[in-house]
């Protein structure tokens, strides 16, 4: 048996698709992606998209202007449609969006959120009633600070994520603890020895879910990291007046590389229509958020302007992963019963790394023969820029002779991760070598 050593290479420019990735890009809210877009927003109206539609999942979609086709779904569900009695739980919901996503072939997002700043979406009422709560006050945007709260609302979210922990579906929980839609406004006034207890729930139940808290407390996220790396999640981004020159650049700094660990995700100050009415600089917000290391973006299922549409999908590219595969080096000819030794160049063009395990395989095809090589490759370790590794495969004494080209594929299941690269695509696999004859 010989190792054949490179002697032959093949390069490869990236690509230019706008490609139907999982895990990363646009996200929408509060419905699938084929549901159509929320209608009529405006700042007085905005919180009316934060209700949990009926399914099927939206009454009135629209169809009408531009929104990314999304391969992630992000849904927010209130306490109370988990548990609408005392002890007893309903947790159908999460059933329907697990077989609902596998269907559509998008990835949930999820948050649980203790309450809103609603009537209709406050505190169970049974809670609220066993606590003398009953009378809170229209858009009380606080949870009550007791043990009962932390206790009652973390058997819930350990529940929860229990049940969706590996499945291929989701791909993030976004982690609440506290305050209207769990944004954390009350976080800087908390015990520590009340919220860690809750955080440990997230952490212990959630095995292998990447994970992502409110970026307003940087001290949880340092804190939950000790159990295992996550990210953070941003509101507001746009928003001119505060946030990108204030809130962030204040913050971020202390969690600069929380996206090593996590996905970053932001959410939009608003809508993004807003911005433009606004006088915002769109190219100032993109730039600020790849700087970022954003994964993922809800946009809240609103049209975006037509004339920012271009702007938009150049940002999806570059949002999260995007690999490329550069060049490979290979010998030319081998023959059968030989290892071959391969050299392989991926270029990750994207701001993040991927989150999630799939695997990494070669396929070598010739005439009527398609053999694949999975390869010992975590894929999440391919950050942005350069990756650079070395290969082997065997191949069979009884291989047949003739010529063959090897192709490179990132599988999940059923699904394949596509690669950016100006070569022939077929079944999710990438072509990235010229002939190699077996002789």
């Amino acid at each position: 048996m010989k190792l054949r050593s490179p002697d032959s290479h093949s390069n490869y420019m990236p690509s230019e698709e706008l490609l139907p990735n999982p895990h990363k890009g646009f996200t929408s809210f509060q419905r699938f992606s084929s549901d159509g877009k929320n209608l009529n927003w405006s700042p007085e109206r905005g919180w009316q998209m934060e209700h949990l539609t009926e399914e099927p999942w939206v009454p009135t979609p629209s169809t009408d202007g531009y929104y990314p086709k999304t391969r992630i779904a992000y849904f927010r569900i209130p306490w109370f449609r988990l548990e609408p009695r005392d002890g007893e739980y309903d947790l159908a919901i999460i059933d329907r969006l697990l077989e609902r996503a596998e269907a559509t072939g998008e990835k949930l997002m999820l948050r649980l959120i203790p309450h809103a700043a609603r009537p209709e979406l406050d505190l169970p009422p049974w809670f609220k009633r066993l606590h003398n709560l009953a009378d809170r006050e229209i858009g009380d945007k606080c949870s009550p600070i007791t043990e009962a709260y932390f206790r009652r609302f973390g058997e819930v979210v350990a529940r929860v994520c229990k049940m969706i922990d590996e499945n291929h579906n989701i791909t993030s929980m976004d982690m609440s603890i506290v305050s209207a839609w769990g944004e954390g406004s009350q976080m800087d006034m908390l015990p520590s020895d009340m919220w860690k207890p809750l955080v440990r729930t997230y952490m212990e139940s959630l095995k292998n879910t990447p994970l992502s808290a409110q970026f307003n407390s940087p001290e949880l996220v340092h804190y939950a990291s000790t159990y295992r790396p996550i990210g953070f999640r941003a509101d507001c981004l746009g928003n001119m007046n505060a946030h990108m020159f204030n809130h962030y650049p204040h913050l971020f700094p202390e969690m600069k590389d929380s996206w090593l660990g996590g996905p970053i995700q932001f959410e939009t100050c608003w809508v993004v229509g807003h911005w433009l009415n606004m006088g915002w600089d769109i190219d100032y917000i993109i730039e600020q958020s790849l700087k970022w290391h954003i994964t993922s973006l809800n946009a809240k299922s609103v049209a975006i302007p037509e004339v920012w549409r271009g702007k938009m999908e150049e940002w999806e590219k570059k949002m999260g992963y995007r690999f490329s595969v550069r060049r490979l080096d290979y010998p030319h000819a081998a023959s059968s019963g030989d290892t071959l030794s391969l050299c392989l160049w991926i270029e990750n063009r994207g701001v993040a790394p991927i989150y999630h395990k799939y695997d990494f395989v070669l396929r070598l095809k010739g005439d009527g023969v398609s053999l694949d090589y999975p390869q010992n490759v975590d894929i999440r370790k391919w950050l942005p820029g350069d990756n650079i590794f070395n290969l082997e495969i065997h191949l069979p004494e009884d291989l047949k002779k003739g010529s063959y080209r090897l192709e490179a594929g990132i599988v999940g299941e059923n699904e394949n991760i596509l690669f950016a690269t100006s070569s022939e695509r077929s079944d999710g696999f990438s072509v990235i070598s010229g002939e190699i004859k077996i002789g």
